[in-house]
């Protein structure tokens, strides 16, 4: 008798949780309701809500060819270690360092279209790599500009700030793995002046390649581990506008873009990275990061 209550107990919760919102990260439910997605659906991972706290982006410049760059990855692994997820990191392969080398044993090319207009336009890589920014502030005084010796300093002062608008994020791949749609959505939480804008990136971690890393044996490392590699804009370099002079509790604009997925990149070490920037000034006021399943 008790394994028949078990099995009717079992229908009973089937029928219920097939339809229901499902809240665990650990599963996933199968929807069509995207029109345009004729040949495939999409396992769709839950919303997690908005943030809570103010976060950081990190931006590493890089490339394989800089024998210094690792000392950069190892800084901002540190930063993270320290920090946790409150640290949104991002890699950039920019500039005659990432440029390919197969004679001499480095034969990918990691650079990005938009990757290269950041660094073209905030002029990173023209100072020798590494250099990052943090959050991007310092713009355009030539501030933005920071060495890795002078991230965590940086860190600690944007992490200090009360955050003034919040990101949700929402993931869906298709059963093939072949398409990424992502929806996000902002609330503001302070009354801010100016245009706002939303930039929405996707980034592998892990990629294992060839780099240089002077003081190492061997100097040409071949199965260096890439991590933070951005690997496409969602909405180009530098987003779209989502709020003018928002008011404290508006609601940015809901946005969903769709990103067809490379079949070298591996689809779980992939994360979308979401930031609101002050239009005239470059500042990240709020960034978030979420693996894509």
């Amino acid at each position: 008798m008790k394994y028949l209550h078990f099995s009717l107990l079992y229908c009973f919760l089937l029928a219920v949780t097939s339809c229901d919102k499902i809240k665990d990260n650990r599963l996933e439910k199968i929807t069509d309701n995207t029109p345009t997605d004729t040949t495939d659906k999409y396992i769709v991972y839950p919303d997690t809500g908005f943030q809570t706290e103010k976060k950081v982006l990190v931006e590493d410049y890089t490339g394989h060819t800089c024998g210094n760059c690792p000392l950069a990855a190892q800084q901002l692994d540190q930063i993270i270690a320290a920090k946790g997820d409150r640290i949104v990191p991002l890699a950039l392969h920019v500039g005659s360092f990432a440029e390919p080398q197969p004679a001499d044993g480095y034969p990918d090319d990691f650079r990005t279209a938009e990757g290269t207009a950041m660094d073209v336009f905030f002029g990173i890589s023209a100072f020798g790599l590494p250099q990052g920014m943090v959050d991007r502030t310092g713009f355009p005084a030539q501030l933005h500009i920071t060495p890795f010796t002078g991230w965590l300093s940086k860190v600690n002062t944007r992490l200090a700030l009360s955050p003034q608008v919040f990101l949700a994020l929402k993931n869906e791949v298709t059963q093939s793995g072949k398409t990424l749609r992502v929806t996000v959505k902002s609330n503001f939480v302070s009354a801010l002046t100016g245009n706002y804008k939303l930039s929405v990136l996707l980034a592998e971690d892990s990629v294992i390649a060839s780099q240089k890393f002077y003081g190492n044996t061997p100097e040409h490392i071949t199965d260096y581990k890439h991590k933070h590699m951005l690997r496409a804009a969602l909405n180009s370099a530098w987003g779209e506008s989502i709020a003018d002079n928002p008011s404290a509790g508006s609601t940015g604009t809901l946005k969903t873009y769709v990103q067809n997925l490379a079949t070298n990149w591996n689809k779980n070490k992939l994360y979308v990275i979401a930031f609101v920037y002050k239009a005239d000034t470059y500042e990240v006021v709020q960034a978030e990061a979420r693996k894509i399943n």
